[in-house]
């Protein structure tokens, strides 16, 4: 009788050790990752440019709360809300740009190197693949989450927030960065090129899903539930500034989970992608069929054939698609000019502002990712040694890369020369407020093309290359003016002035705010209210010219720069 005791008591541990061990395995994080994420981790952590990255934040978090801190006021209560409210922001923005950055050539470069139909032929799982990529991107973010939060921790002794707060604005961006990095995997498992990944990601992402989910989530929906995680953070935002205490009435917590749904399902979908997008990697270098090869007819190279290939490299397989998408554009421009026509504000500074940022901004993101990414493709696909052994000079290869550029990014820069040659014509913009902005117009994809190509030469990667050309543009064009101008004038460096007054963000407001004041008033002629005072006619030409010239230069300089780095580390690896 004991020894049946004994028995089933060994048994019984048994199983409860077999369904402790399983559970284990169930719960064990390496299920759902595999060891692709150790693989990620340990290629991160040897990698100078995440140590860079790092050193980059925390100049730009530090730069930001100097900013704030002098217009929060006096130490105290609403002082700090602001201080907390301006880092939660300027992490959800940072945070969501650079999941997209660092994830877009994320499965892209496994197909192009056709490493992932071997992945595809071990025991991982595509969908371990897809988390594995993912989770080793975003712990890089989730680090420069890690060493911001003693700096909220030592702003809350001014006082005046809730940590409750803090917790949400943290929650709402690290879900927003987790669906961000989700989508931009997505369309990497789509595409080859990293290039064409960020581009659509942005596009789609920033200027597709944020606005309508804004709208839906602004208009209300059962619960007060929200899909726009730029509406919730809003909320949260405005309810920590506003001293509201208590239970937050924001379902912050309902909205992250939704997000989180949301990404599972995207990680899903790649996953599918990803299997469909191996067993093609692995069949491409099989031979075609004669049928199939009998209906293809080869494409005439024409013109330049360097050239030649950099247009068709990006251009849209499908003719259908591209013609869909310039109606599009269309309908959406001339829905939005009926718009402002049809209440009679077509002299308005607003109408104005609108598009010229609208076109010289898709113009100058176009140029900057393109030239930031013109050279380092040829790196990641190993071609630029075959390239350069080519009869070619180096500087023909760099103007060919430029050309290309400049040619795939002229469609915006078209739209805002039609748009103010016509509203010239009609009356509502001052000629010389036109010419002033075609110079801008001109040193700005003049200065953005020569930093990409720089940067793309000094670089291997093309996330690397378009992470630091955004960077160098938000130091020189964003950051630097913004501190200068909260310094009193008598505290300003010699010479420092002109980040100011050769922004071409602060040029355009005020050349477009000169000419709708000259064409409302009754001013004899048009003058300009610069950062440090009026400016006549002669003088605002000067600083416009003044700023072509140096501008256009050192965008030759760094283009010069670019050909003379050309065949430096040919064979490093990427």
């Amino acid at each position: 009788m004991a020894s049946q005791a004994q028995t089933a008591a060994r048994h019984l541990l048994s199983g409860l050790a077999a369904l402790f061990a399983r559970a284990g395995e169930l719960l064990n994080p390496e299920r759902l990752t595999g060891p692709v994420l150790g693989k990620e981790l340990r290629v991160s952590s040897r990698r100078r440019r995440n140590y860079v990255l790092r050193f980059l934040y925390l100049g730009a978090l530090t730069i930001s709360v100097a900013i704030i801190v002098p217009k929060a006021g006096r130490p105290g209560a609403d002082a700090g809300a602001r201080i907390v409210d301006s880092i939660l922001w300027f992490q959800f923005v940072a945070f969501q740009f650079l999941a997209v950055l660092l994830l877009s050539p994320a499965i892209s470069s496994e197909i192009r190197s056709r490493t992932l139909g071997i992945l595809m032929t071990t025991p991982i799982s595509a969908f371990q693949i897809v988390t594995g990529k993912l989770l080793g991107k975003l712990l890089q973010i989730i680090i420069l989450l890690a060493v911001s939060l003693p700096l909220l921790a030592m702003v809350r002794v001014f006082g005046g927030v809730t940590w409750g707060y803090v917790p949400a604005g943290l929650c709402i961006t690290l879900t927003a960065t987790i669906f961000a990095g989700s989508f931009t995997l997505y369309y990497s498992v789509r595409s080859q090129s990293a290039t064409g990944v960020t581009l659509l990601a942005l596009g789609v992402y920033g200027a597709i899903f944020h606005p309508i989910a804004y709208i839906i989530s602004a208009k209300g929906l059962p619960g007060d539930l929200s899909i726009s995680p730029a509406y919730t953070m809003l909320v949260n935002s405005s309810m920590m500034l506003n001293a509201t205490r208590g239970p937050l009435s924001n379902p912050w917590g309902l909205h992250c989970l939704l997000m989180l749904l949301l990404s599972l399902g995207l990680l899903a979908l790649a996953a599918r992608k990803a299997r469909g997008a191996a067993q093609r990697a692995l069949s491409q270098p099989a031979a075609p069929g004669p049928r199939r090869a009998s209906n293809v007819r080869p494409r005439a190279v024409r013109g330049p054939a360097l050239l030649w290939k950099e247009m068709r490299f990006y251009l849209p397989s499908s003719r259908t698609k591209l013609v869909l998408v310039l109606l599009a554009t269309l309908v959406s421009l001339g829905a939005s000019y009926a718009s402002f026509i049809s209440n009679d504000i077509l002299r308005e500074a607003p109408m104005h502002l609108f598009y010229v940022f609208l076109y010289l901004g898709v113009g100058a993101f176009v140029t900057a990712v393109m030239a930031a990414t013109s050279i380092t493709v040829e790196k990641e696909s190993r071609a630029l040694p075959l390239l350069l052994t080519a009869p070619i000079s180096d500087a023909y290869v760099v103007w060919t890369k430029a050309n290309g550029v400049l040619r795939r990014a002229s469609p915006p820069l078209l739209f805002l020369l039609a748009h103010l040659v016509i509203f010239t014509a009609v009356g509502a913009i001052h000629p010389l407020t036109a010419l002033l902005l075609l110079m801008l117009a001109v040193y700005t994809i003049a200065f953005l093309l020569g930093l990409g190509l720089y940067f793309s030469s000094r670089f291997q990667t093309s996330s690397a290359a378009t992470a630091m050309t955004f960077v160098s543009v938000a130091v020189v064009w964003i950051l630097l003016p913004l501190v200068l101008g909260n310094l009193p004038r008598e505290d300003l460096p010699f010479g420092s002035h002109l980040f100011q007054v050769a922004d071409p963000l602060v040029q355009v407001v005020v050349v477009i705010r000169a000419s709708a004041e000259y064409y409302n008033s009754v001013a004899g002629a048009i003058s300009f209210e610069g950062p440090y005072g009026p400016l006549s006619p002669w003088q605002a030409a000067d600083v416009m010219l003044l700023s072509l010239v140096a501008y256009s230069g050192m965008g030759f300089l760094l283009a010069w720069r670019a050909k003379a780095r050309l065949r430096k580390n040919l064979f490093a690896q990427t």
